[in-house]
């Protein structure tokens, strides 16, 4: 292992509190990547209780009750970190910077969670979708000013969000890989797919303050023009726009996240990710090519 990776071992920053050997190997055994979309380890991973009723009204009845409990357990972790006073939370994304950091949830409507069971490119690539498969009817993201902030609140909530810490039983997903190979459209975070105490699989995504401006100004428009078109469908010309619109989106988020990072900067929090992509990147890789889910954009 490279010398720069001593660092982690037993280190605390006496600015964050944070001991860096001990969250590695918090992170180390969690998944790093999504299954095949087709696979029986992809649908294996559902909210608990949903399957048990047999009709759609009744199982979005059953989500709502535990979008109510999972929106308590994360308000709780928000007023938790807001005491502890090692972060400052504030109330819009464009007031972050170092140590200050913003956090919003979301619940998706019913029409949105209707439209996404009957989208032709997740039903193309897994056909057996359901209602209980969704990952993002409550979600949250978290914007912060650079990587350093993003391992601090990674930390927290490990400390704070489940009793015991982030396991494999709590955590389904950690990829951080989509800072560095994000999809198609180009946005780049660190996801995490958590199942809450309600037995609801919850979204979270960090991302940095820039790219998320960068969202809001001009990307999303472009990603929710084509959000519910089948590619294959398309005319010709059609095909060509939407091929244009998603090299345009890549291109303004990586300038976005290039002038972010410096990538000489030498840190605990950078040598953390790197090691961590390093230790997973062969099973991330083999996942991808398993799941062929750019294939149809190149």
């Amino acid at each position: 292992m490279p010398t720069y990776f001593n660092s982690l071992k037993g280190s605390r920053s006496k600015n964050d509190g944070i001991d860096y050997n001990h969250l590695y190997s918090v992170l180390s055994v969690l998944p790093k990547y999504d299954f095949a979309p087709n696979s029986r380890r992809f649908y294996a991973i559902k909210s608990k209780h949903l399957s048990n009723y047999n009709t759609l009204p009744l199982k979005m009845r059953r989500l709502q009750t535990m979008i109510e409990d999972s929106q308590i357990q994360l308000n709780t972790f928000i007023e938790t970190i807001a005491k502890g006073k090692v972060v400052t939370l504030v109330k819009q994304s464009s007031e972050v910077s170092s140590k200050k950091v913003f956090i919003k949830s979301n619940i998706k409507s019913h029409v949105s969670v209707l439209e996404k069971l009957v989208r032709p490119d997740i039903l193309s690539s897994s056909p057996k979708y359901q209602l209980e498969h969704m990952r993002d009817t409550f979600r949250f993201k978290i914007v912060v000013q650079n990587l350093d902030d993003a391992i601090l609140m990674i930390h927290l909530m490990n400390k704070h969000l489940f009793k015991g810490g982030m396991t494999p039983k709590n955590v389904f997903k950690m990829d951080i890989f989509k800072l560095i190979m994000p999809k198609v459209w180009g946005w780049r975070f660190i996801a995490f797919d958590f199942r809450f105490d309600s037995g609801l699989i919850v979204e979270c995504y960090i991302t940095l303050r820039d790219m998320d401006m960068q969202k809001k100004k001009e990307n999303h428009k472009i990603f929710e023009k084509w959000r519910n078109r089948n590619f294959a469908k398309l005319s010709v010309g059609t095909q060509k726009r939407y091929r244009r619109d998603i090299k345009k989106s890549f291109n303004k988020y990586y300038k976005t996240f290039i002038d972010m990072i410096d990538v000489n900067q030498v840190s605990r929090a950078n040598n953390l990710l790197l090691k961590l992509m390093i230790n997973n990147f062969n099973d991330y890789i083999e996942q991808l090519k398993a799941s062929r889910k750019m294939l149809m954009y190149l």
